[in-house]
Parts: structure tokens; C-alpha cells; sequence
């Protein structure tokens, strides 16, 4: 009994000891740093919170549950089942991305990973990890997201046959204009030599075009006219 009583208070003193490194470094880093003891359920952050997201800095323990009133409420099951799935299943890491209360009521985009920690029975006993602001990153995929759709919509509706093609003269997009011009579906002309829509005359003078184009500045054709049979 005695022997095993000293083996569990120098566990816990090991784990303060590892805790209390790991809070000291979490102090330098511009992330939110975080840490939950399971043996006493208590939560922990740094003061990243303050300068990050505008609450008050509180670097105090506490139980759980701001931070999952801060969760986003379309997010919080998601995440906190995988919080359990990675302790049930004994990951050795969990990361989830999910959006983040501010102060001011708006919400941040956050990436949030932690390392499962384990005692040398396998029972789970602290998970710590650090907070990551995303908001710029996820707006910027957004915006080009937007961007790449409205251009794909100009693509699709135009009334001119469009093609594009690569630096090999392989077709990589073609507008529903150009299958109706053409005759063939998109299907049939994706990754195709541009040259199966020009006459045979023209389909050698292309392809020294686009390897000159591929390996010199040269001027560029704008307007030409030429007569290709659909």
C-alpha cells in the first residue's frame, strides 16, 4: 500500500513538475495554449484569450465550460465527441478546426490541437495543446473560392467557345459553347491535344507555336482568324 501511495504522489508530483514547464512556454508562444488535467477536471489557459479574441486574461484553472460556451453551437458536439473519441480510443493526438467566440460576439476561425497524455497504465490523465487563429486563412479560401465560381460561371455562360490549355497543348477546361461549336462533350475533349479541332494544316504550326511559347517571350496572337472545320 505504502509502496504504491509513493508511486502515485510521485506521479502527480512528476506531472506538476511537466505542467509547469509546458505553462512557462505557453507564456512565449502568440497562440493560445491549453491544458485539462482529467484526474481533477480542471482547465486551464493561457492569457492568449485576452490578446487573441478580447476577454479578460485569466490564466487561473477553472472547470471547462467557457470555453465550450464559446465554441460555435453548430461546432461544440462535434468537437468535444472528438475530444472523446480520441481519449476512448487512445489517439495519441487530436486536432479539429471549429469557430471560436470573440468578445465582441463575432467568431474566429480556430485549428485546436493537443496531445493525449497517458500514465504507464494507459489511463488518459492531462491533454495539452494550443489554439491557432485561422480567420484570415479560412476568409482568403473563402474569397478565392468565391472568385474561382464567379469565374466559372462567366465560363460556362458565355456565348463564345472557350478552351484552355495547358503548356503541352492538352486541353484542361472547355465551356458548354465550345461543345456545341465542336460536337464533342467535355469529357471527350479533357486532356486531348488541342490540335483534334484544328484542319490538319494548321495542327503542326500550332504545336510549334505552344512549344516555342513554352520556352520563349514571344508575342502573343490576339484576334487572328482562322477557319476550323467543328
Amino acid at each position: 500500500y505504502f509502496q504504491n501511495n509513493n508511486e502515485r504522489h510521485e506521479a502527480e508530483a512528476a506531472l506538476r513538475i511537466s505542467e509547469s514547464r509546458f505553462r512557462t512556454i505557453a507564456h512565449a508562444t502568440t497562440d493560445v495554449a491549453w491544458e485539462r488535467n482529467l484526474l481533477t477536471n480542471k482547465f486551464w489557459m493561457s492569457d492568449g484569450p485576452g490578446s487573441q479574441f478580447g476577454h479578460e486574461s485569466d490564466a487561473s484553472e477553472s472547470d471547462m465550460q467557457p470555453w465550450i460556451d464559446r465554441i460555435h453551437p453548430d461546432d461544440r458536439n462535434s468537437v468535444l465527441n472528438g475530444i472523446r473519441v480520441a481519449i476512448d480510443k487512445k489517439s495519441e493526438l487530436w486536432e479539429d478546426e471549429y469557430r471560436y467566440q470573440r468578445n465582441d460576439g463575432s467568431y474566429a476561425y480556430v485549428t485546436d490541437r493537443g496531445a493525449v497524455l497517458r500514465n504507464e497504465s494507459g489511463k488518459t490523465v492531462c491533454m495539452v495543446g494550443g489554439m491557432s487563429d485561422v480567420t484570415e486563412r479560412r476568409l482568403h479560401e473563402e474569397r478565392l473560392r468565391d472568385s474561382e465560381e464567379y469565374l466559372r460561371a462567366i465560363h460556362d455562360t458565355a456565348l463564345e467557345g472557350m478552351i484552355c490549355i495547358d503548356s503541352g497543348g492538352l486541353i484542361i477546361s472547355a465551356n458548354l459553347a465550345a461543345e456545341k461549336i465542336f460536337g464533342f462533350a467535355r469529357d471527350e475533349l479533357l486532356g486531348r491535344k488541342i490540335g483534334m479541332l484544328m484542319p490538319p494544316a494548321d495542327r503542326k504550326w500550332h504545336d510549334d507555336y505552344v512549344a516555342e511559347h513554352g520556352t520563349t517571350v514571344i508575342e502573343r496572337y490576339r484576334g487572328k482568324r482562322r477557319e476550323i472545320a467543328g
